[in-house]
């Protein structure tokens, strides 16, 4: 598990119903090196140790004869080998009040080198949403794109076929932030979501930062791999949206990168085409990419899209749809 991902921890309730209130529900840090142990106790066997630095999220502690102490659980100590989770003192955690490490959560996880447990993306994905914190997680351009992308992450793994009733119904809680996707074997977050929270920060500075990741990141469409749709969907209806919004932006070189890698895919195969017998599998497979019938209307939608971007910029895309052009004419 990388540095990353083993700074987080989890701190849940260990009473019932517990007064939100009297609640410590938040994040906070290890000052210094904590030993974690099996029960709220000095004498308990020590299980693993938290290091100094490490991030974890407070949620309520219990008070003992031995003092006050809190529980950590959640795939995030998997480490340790404890999945019922492991007591450190409260006293040896800073609690920091509101989302002050709300980001640090979430890059922590999205950046890891080795993938974080869906445990772990459920996790800090609930704290988001959490009603106590959820009004000041929308009103931040920046957390409320974190939230969705820990949910892409978390429904990554998941899939409607396998799936138990209690992850459908976690899926249907969620309602029109997850749509299927590759062909219905999938589920991601649906480009509603990223629409809504891009129209409701438009105005701000963050705004093209969302639009870029509803452009690079969303995947909900589904063409069975016909070419020409794969071209409307990913190129004209997402990449472009980035263009036509931000024609100087600053990942305009990777838009056009993205929709080049698309395309390229196509020209290869109307390449291979050339000159085969009509029968032919490379033959067969050119037809079915859909571009005869529709191409022309895709790739006139597509230059009008590109009409505010810079002619350094866009020359790399519009040279390889002339080469599909003459090669599929």
């Amino acid at each position: 598990m990388s540095r990353a991902v083993a700074c987080l921890a989890l701190v849940a309730a260990v009473v019932a119903e517990p007064d939100p209130a009297a609640a410590q529900y938040g994040t906070a840090s290890v000052p210094a090196e904590t030993v974690c142990r099996a029960a709220p106790q000095p004498s308990a066997d020590a299980v693993g140790m938290l290091e100094a630095g490490d991030l974890v999220l407070v949620y309520q502690g219990v008070s003992t004869s031995a003092g006050q102490w809190t529980r950590i659980t959640a795939g995030t100590l998997g480490r340790f080998g404890v999945p019922d989770g492991c007591w450190v003192p409260s006293s040896d955690v800073v609690p920091a009040r509101g989302t002050g490490h709300f980001l640090q959560l979430a890059d922590g996880l999205l950046s890891a080198t080795v993938s974080p447990t869906l445990d772990e993306l459920l996790a800090v994905h609930n704290l988001f949403g959490h009603p106590w914190y959820r009004e000041e997680v929308e009103a931040s351009p920046v957390l409320g794109l974190r939230r969705l992308q820990l949910l892409r992450a978390a429904l990554r793994p998941l899939g409607p076929r396998d799936a138990d009733a209690l992850t459908l119904a976690w899926i249907r809680a969620l309602e029109d932030e997850v749509s299927l996707a590759q062909e219905g074997h999938a589920w991601t977050v649906s480009d509603e979501a990223y629409l809504n929270l891009y129209e409701k920060h438009r105005s701000g500075s963050f705004a093209e930062e969302i639009m870029w990741a509803y452009a690079s990141e969303s995947g909900t469409r589904n063409c069975e791999g016909e070419f020409a749709c794969d071209v409307r969907e990913a190129v004209n209806n997402r990449l472009a949206r980035y263009w036509t919004d931000f024609p100087a932006g600053r990942h305009i070189a990777e838009a056009v990168e993205a929709a080049r890698t698309v395309i390229g895919h196509g020209l290869e195969s109307c390449k291979a085409a050339r000159g085969r017998e009509t029968d032919s599998r490379e033959a067969r497979i050119w037809r079915w990419s859909g571009w005869d019938r529709s191409g022309a209307e895709i790739t006139q939608e597509l230059r009008v899209s590109l009409e505010a971007v810079s002619d350094e910029d866009k020359a790399p895309l519009l040279e390889q749809l002339a080469e599909l052009e003459a090669c599929a004419a």
